[in-house]
């Protein structure tokens, strides 16, 4: 399976790369990249090889220039096979870290439990149509008792591939609240939230359960971060909806039962001693944990469990930025996990990690930069694959029968701010498709905000016609402005 990342440094102007993994053990990834400016001409290409187990490194906006009307732009990236995993890393707009997933999903509707239009804080949701045709879209504000409290319909029908932001702060009164997207095409969206000199950003949740995982959760005891988890009624009656709180070691907290009306949402906040937590609804939920410290914060949405992952990108001491990977267990016994870091040609860098153990409902974070397994490397850039088993059956240790499927989170952090994004299940509706068959909108992954770099600067108005799709290559990278 691949992973793609898109990173962005926060350097002023940043530069921008691609981290591609890719994680099959049976082929090298052809791929190939295609980057356009806000008038859509050919600003870079380039084809590249990822070999087996590896990571590779793209640098689309390296001879893009720093035009300030072209600072905002979306991003697609086209791949035959669907059961990818892509995450996006970048500056925000004022400043800050964003990070997130591109997303595959055909849905129509996008659940986004956390909005906030407040003194301090806005919103910006973006909005791409992924679908073929032409598509009408709304979005309804909800407070947290599910009483509806602003709406918006587009102006125009948005055309396949396009992106457009409503004015939520013209549209929300002053509170906290939750969203729902709704087209009559497939939509991907992002949620941005931004303040002074910070921003956070989470993909708009498109498929939704009644079961979801939480790894990482901050106290406010050790280094005063403090996460409170937001999760939205993504269903048509009220529900109740228990979150239950354990400790690293698995040790029960405690456990909170709340009853959220349609479409409502209600935040629960992390108790002392607590860093992992399962969210258990009557039906359908749809959940972000937002942390925030003193002068940044950052925001993941929920996902569910992963099969021996690799994590794409992860950083010691590259430019300033550090990673660390959050694991956590959902299994009735002991859960044995190590890792091995790869460089770009898919070599292993050092040796296996030691072996951890954790014990049930508990996580386990380890950073890079205190990871003894990189100890001879000053600094390192590529990607980390987790190996999770169940301890408890040494006969079968180490063997595809005995792995598990884990929730991860992996945390980057630059200059005290941090970014998260949860490294969720390989999922996808169609496996893969003929390479003969032209790209269409359908099989992309949509970013639907990029920031070049984290400047304040006047969007670029002008609309311009979207690019064919039809490249019959296995994989594009397309990149263009936003649409107001």
């Amino acid at each position: 399976m691949l992973g793609i990342s898109v990173v962005y440094a926060l350097d002023e102007p940043s530069t921008a790369m691609l981290a591609v993994g890719n994680q099959f053990y049976n082929g090298t990834l052809q791929m190939e990249e295609f980057v356009y400016d806000i008038d859509n001409g050919l600003v870079v290409s380039a084809t590249a090889q990822a070999p087996v187990q590896s990571g590779y490194l793209f640098n689309p906006f390296a001879d893009l220039a720093m035009d300030e009307d072209s600072n905002l732009h979306r991003a697609v990236i086209g791949a035959y096979f669907t059961n990818l995993t892509m995450h996006a890393l970048g500056p925000g707009e004022y400043g800050g870290v964003n990070c997130y997933k591109g997303e595959y999903y055909e849905n129509t509707r996008i659940f986004c439990p956390y909005v906030v239009n407040t003194d301090e804080d806005e919103t910006n949701i973006d909005i791409m149509n992924k679908g073929n045709s032409a598509a009408q879209v709304s979005v309804i504000y909800y407070n947290e008792g599910g009483v509806a409290v602003g709406a918006w319909i587009a102006p125009a029908e948005l055309q396949p591939g396009e992106t457009i932001r409503p004015d939520v702060a013209s549209e929300l009164p002053q509170t906290t609240a939750s969203a729902v997207i709704s087209a009559t095409e497939p939509l991907v969206a992002s949620v941005e939230i931004f303040g002074d000199n910070q921003s956070m950003v989470y993909a708009g949740v498109s498929v939704m359960d009644s079961y979801l995982y939480v790894p990482k959760l901050n106290d406010g005891q050790d280094d005063g971060w403090e996460s409170t988890t937001w999760v939205q009624n993504a269903e048509e009656e009220a529900q109740d909806v228990l979150m239950e709180f354990f400790s690293p070691s698995g040790n029960f907290v405690q456990s909170e039962t709340v009853q959220i009306a349609p479409g409502g949402v209600f935040g629960f906040e992390t108790p002392v001693g607590a860093s992992c937590a399962y969210i258990r609804g009557q039906d359908d939920v749809a959940a972000v944990v937002v942390s925030a410290g003193d002068s940044s914060y950052y925001a993941y949405k929920t996902r569910g469990v992963s099969w021996l992952p690799l994590i794409p990108l992860v950083m010691k001491n590259a430019d300033g930025w550090n990673t660390s990977i959050t694991i956590q267990n959902p299994a009735s016994g002991d859960c044995e996990v190590y890792w091995k870091y790869l460089d770009q040609g898919g070599n292993q860098v050092g040796n296996n990690s030691s072996s951890v153990v954790i014990a049930p409902d508990g996580a386990y974070t380890f950073s890079l930069e205190d990871d003894p397994t990189l100890s001879s490397n000053q600094s390192f850039l590529g990607a980390v694959k987790i190996f999770a088993y169940h301890a408890q059956n040494p006969a079968n240790y180490k063997s595809a029968a005995s792995s598990i499927y884990v929730p991860v989170v992996a945390t980057h952090e630059k200059g005290g701010k941090k970014a998260a994004v949860s490294v969720g299940p390989y999922m996808g509706d169609k496996a893969s498709k003929d390479f003969n068959e032209p790209l269409t909108w359908g099989y992309v992954y949509g970013f639907p905000v990029v920031y070049q770099y984290a400047y304040d600067v006047e969007e670029n108005e002008e609309e311009n016609p979207l690019p064919d799709l039809s490249f019959g290559d296995n994989l594009f990278c397309f990149v263009d402005s936003l649409k107001n």
